[in-house]
């Protein structure tokens, strides 16, 4: 895949520049003075290893893939950007510089990358890259249908309440030093959730970089206390409000397509018998050894409506027989919960968050005689959106006895708000 335009986020991905916040606020757009051009310039130099991204770095970029163009993209404003670039790069050429005055919107509209490509000529928003270390880089990129990569690297330790915002996004890549960044431009596929990764790649992964899972913290808006619900997920269903990004992404029209099909496509399979052996068995490693018994099931359908995932369950259990996963006491049971009769679509009725709670809190259940007493549990389900299905899953199943539930969905619902 061409790579043509590689735009950077300015502030703490290509500088690092957190001492530099009182030069760049609102009330330095435009053009400054001289005066404050040599403030500004003193500070830049005050600070060791400011440089993240090294001019030998950016050339290297352009050496890897001819033709491409480097671009700036910074909700800061544009004299404030242009002194730092020239301080730092005097030797780059950058194709673009969309500052704070150059859009109507800034991040998290994706109207700067679109700016963007057309002063650079690029028309292909799947050959451009947007490279930042915060949430508003992802939702801009999802916004106008580009790639993403999350750079970590200025990150302080422990993290702050923004970075796992920035990481629930589930961006395109995730990366911990500038170095990084020639791989990930020249194999993106490896980069991505372990479905959608297969996805691309015909269910056969190349290259030797570790399968991707994603771990999101759900809240119970119906109670008050009490820590998040871990939820794991295999890929992303992008939603309707970065329809430019899902224009072009498999696995979210995948999603949709199996609405109506009682069969997944392949690559589902790959992706759990890599959860499985990845994330269930390392997080309970005695059931390798026949210690303990695996249920794997699924949310199920609402009454009356198609038993999809239902039928998933016979499909990852033929699965299984054909080749095991590497658990000696495995069971396939698509009936270990009900929704009793009267439960609403979520979608379908336009629940909002809270009405989704109330939903399955009312009228899900575990079936009486579940037999999950003592038993680790995995449920399944399509798409995480607000989590209710899974979270009171374990719930009941917990209830019922179940030593441990594991929770996953297919894919996490993201966007843009």
């Amino acid at each position: 895949m061409p790579v043509e335009l590689i735009l950077f986020d300015l502030d703490d991905t290509l500088l690092r520049t957190a001492d530099l916040e009182p030069y760049r606020g609102r009330d330095f757009l435009n053009r400054q003075s001289p005066e404050y051009i040599q403030r500004l310039s003193a500070q830049f130099r005050a600070l060791p290893g400011r440089v993240m991204y090294s001019e030998q770095q950016l050339q290297a970029l352009q050496l890897r893939f001819p033709g491409v163009r480097l671009g700036v993209f910074t909700r800061s404003p544009r004299h404030y950007a242009e002194t730092l670039l020239g301080l730092a790069y005097p030797n780059v050429n950058w194709a673009t510089l969309v500052a704070y005055e150059c859009v109507t919107r800034t991040k998290p509209s994706g109207e700067g990358v679109l700016l963007a490509m057309r002063v650079a000529g690029v028309v292909q928003t799947q050959n451009v890259w947007l490279v930042g270390d915060g949430k508003s880089d992802i939702q801009a990129a999802y916004d106008a249908g580009c790639w993403c990569a999350l750079d970590q690297s200025t990150w302080p330790n422990p993290r702050r309440r923004e970075d796992w915002y920035a990481l629930e996004r589930l961006p395109d890549a995730i990366i911990h030093s500038p170095d990084e960044l020639m791989d990930v431009l020249g194999r993106p596929f490896d980069y991505l959730p372990v479905a959608e990764r297969l996805r691309e790649l015909n269910g056969q992964l190349d290259g030797e970089r570790a399968h991707r899972f994603s771990k999101i913290g759900y809240f119970n808006p119906l109670v008050t206390a009490g820590p998040a619900t871990q939820i794991h997920s295999l890929g992303r269903h992008f939603s309707s409000d970065a329809r430019q990004r899902v224009i072009w992404h498999p696995v979210t029209n995948d999603i949709h397509h199996m609405k109506n099909l009682m069969v997944v496509p392949d690559y589902w399979m790959g992706a759990i018998r890599s959860f499985i052996r990845n994330v269930v068995l390392n997080n309970i490693p005695l059931l390798a050894w026949g210690m303990g018994d695996l249920v794997i099931t699924v949310v199920p359908a609402k009454p009356g409506r198609v038993q999809r995932l239902e039928a998933m369950v016979t499909q990852i259990a033929n699965s299984h027989a054909a080749v095991p996963m590497g658990v000696e006491n495995l069971e396939f049971n698509p009936n270990l919960l009900m929704y009793l009769p009267g439960a609403q679509s979520h979608h379908g009725n336009g629940l909002s968050r809270t009405q989704r709670f109330e939903n399955v809190r009312d009228y899900l259940r575990a079936t009486p005689d579940s037999g999950v007493n003592g038993k680790h549990v995995v449920v399944i389900d399509d798409v995480a959106t607000s989590g209710a299905s899974l979270i009171y899953s374990e719930i009941y199943l917990r209830a019922a006895g179940a030593a441990s539930v594991t929770l996953l969905a297919l894919t996490k619902n993201v966007g843009i708000g």
